[in-house]
């Protein structure tokens, strides 16, 4: 508590100090930021009445102005004071009519399969934001631009400064230690891993791991099983809500991993480590106490 009250009197004076400097430095009123995409948004006034068509946008959002949600993805259960609100469609197929019909002045949506629906939204001139930050740095800046586009740039600088100091902390205590490698399944049939460009993927490596299939082009990409026993990961971080250490260990040639020899075959709630938000922070505390267990 004590370290949160510091950081928000810091970011206080260092706003104070600044005036309207950074994305709001526009014309009176006006704000202007740059999201995920690298498309500028902007805004000649704050947004009141925002739609999110993906989890972990909304729980971003949630923390920095939660009651300028309106609409929400069938998939967004976090935080459950969320439930009532109207849905627009499930992650894959938003429906951009369901949208325009709650009017809202912004709307937060991913990137990837997501594409249809934002061509959609600028043709109905509904501006939106893409929210998908494939690293932790990227989730620094949307939580310090989207507090800025929403009227709170207090909070959003403070989630930046707690993700900061978290990333500081682990890279001090991991420093000089083994990394072990790590294969990340975001589905296990077929199997799916984080690649490069993914949040995940960046958590291991801020964690102090290194991921077995990081060179591989996208952030998720389909891997084989042959593929999994060839990189022989000494730890495996099952992602899909779905699979456990038990199941995975039935599959064929997984007896033989050094993962499995060392009982290091972990279950890990996705809505937890596959979102990026707030609990990003404990995500990566998380991931970092698994791959040095005891600090070491």
């Amino acid at each position: 508590m004590k370290r949160r009250a510091g950081l928000i009197f810091t970011i206080f004076l260092t706003l104070a100090g600044c005036g309207r400097g950074g994305p709001e430095s526009t014309p009176e009123g006006a704000i202007t930021v740059t999201d995920d995409a690298g498309r500028t948004v902007s805004r000649d006034k704050i947004p009141q009445r925002v739609v999110s068509t993906a989890p972990d946008a909304s729980e971003t959002l949630f923390a920095l102005a939660p009651g300028k949600l309106v609409g929400r993805s069938a998939y967004c259960d976090f935080p459950p004071a969320i439930a009532g609100l109207p849905v627009v469609g499930d992650f894959s197929n938003p429906d951009a009519e369901r949208i325009a019909a709650l009017s809202p002045d912004l709307v937060l949506v991913t990137g990837m399969e997501q594409a249809p629906l934002l061509a959609k939204l600028e043709f109905l001139k509904i501006p939106a934001y893409v929210y998908f930050p494939g690293s932790v740095e990227g989730l620094e800046r949307d939580f310090s631009e989207l507090g800025r586009l929403l009227g709170n740039p207090v909070e959003g600088d403070l989630l930046a400064a707690e993700l900061r100091g978290a990333v500081a902390d682990i890279s001090q205590k991991t420093a000089g230690l083994d990394q072990p490698r790590v294969y990340i399944e975001i589905s296990g049939d077929p199997p799916m891993a984080a690649c490069a460009g993914s949040l995940m993927g960046d958590l291991v490596e801020t964690a102090g791991g290194v991921n077995v299939f990081g060179d591989l082009p996208r952030p998720f990409h389909n891997v084989t099983p042959e593929q999994i026993l060839v990189a022989d990961p000494d730890v495996v971080l099952l992602c899909d809500g779905l699979t456990t250490p038990e199941t995975a260990a039935r599959r064929t040639g997984w007896e033989s991993l050094s993962a499995t020899a060392t009982g290091r075959v972990h279950a890990l709630d996705p809505g937890l480590v596959t979102r990026a938000g707030p609990r990003t922070v404990e995500a990566l505390k998380h991931i970092a106490d698994l791959l040095h267990p005891g600090g070491g």
